[in-house]
């Protein structure tokens, strides 16, 4: 009993979703000065969830599918995982079992955000990140490289994907205990220059406890190095 009950919450802790896909690794970004900082993105939590979000611009010039897809929203949410449990309106336990326990296909969320994520989010935790040109870059970088792509580099919306002002998307990578959303967002961050280890972020709190750790400055601001 003692077991399966362990087991029991440890699906509970881990079955957010999401996972991470295997990127390929780039030169990470030094950090930079509070001055240099000059482009906003934003840690949002949903549960025990977390997504990435970044100027729409920003990965619209990566993923021009997007554009047409997003054109109004000031910003763009990017969330990332399993296939069959992301996209489930019901979460039953077989969907998250097999997520957990087998390498599953995965899926990448995009929700258009129409102003500063503080308003459009106003239940949950934000935390703003201040990130240079070359910050923002890789940051937006890494988000579209999770992003599966056909033989002419479009976009693969999936067939049941929400509709609206999010959409759901074929993703690279396969989700299962060992790479979860959560460490899939620290990737996100050591990308921009954080120095976070991923393998240890199992969970959005201990994501939002690393960003608390480095400090707010002007504004809110979080600033990598």
């Amino acid at each position: 009993m003692g077991l399966r009950l362990g087991l029991v919450s440890l699906v509970v802790l881990l079955s957010v979703g999401c996972a991470s896909p295997q990127q390929h690794r780039r030169p990470v970004p030094q950090g930079h000065t509070q001055a240099s900082g000059r482009h906003s993105a934003y840690l949002v939590t949903h549960g025990l969830h977390t997504g990435i979000v970044v100027p729409s611009e920003q990965l619209q010039d990566l993923l021009p599918g997007l554009a047409e897809r997003f054109p109004a929203g000031r910003y763009l949410e990017v969330g990332w995982g399993d296939n069959d449990f992301y996209q489930a309106g019901e979460k039953r336990t077989d969907h998250t079992l097999k997520a957990l326990f087998w390498p599953t296909d995965s899926v990448v969320h995009v929700v258009s955000v129409p102003s500063s994520p503080y308003r459009s989010f106003p239940d949950r935790v934000v935390r703003r990140l201040c990130l240079s040109e070359e910050q923002i870059r890789s940051l937006s970088q890494f988000l579209a490289d999770s992003f599966l792509r056909d033989a002419k580099g479009g976009l693969l919306p999936t067939p049941t994907g929400r509709q609206g002002v999010n959409q759901f998307y074929e993703a690279t990578g396969s989700y299962h205990l060992f790479s979860t959303c959560n460490q899939w967002t620290a990737r996100g961050l050591r990308s921009a220059g954080f120095a976070i280890n991923p393998a240890f972020k199992l969970t959005n709190g201990s994501l939002i406890g690393f960003i608390d750790s480095v400090g707010a400055g002007e504004e809110g601001c979080r600033w990598p190095g």
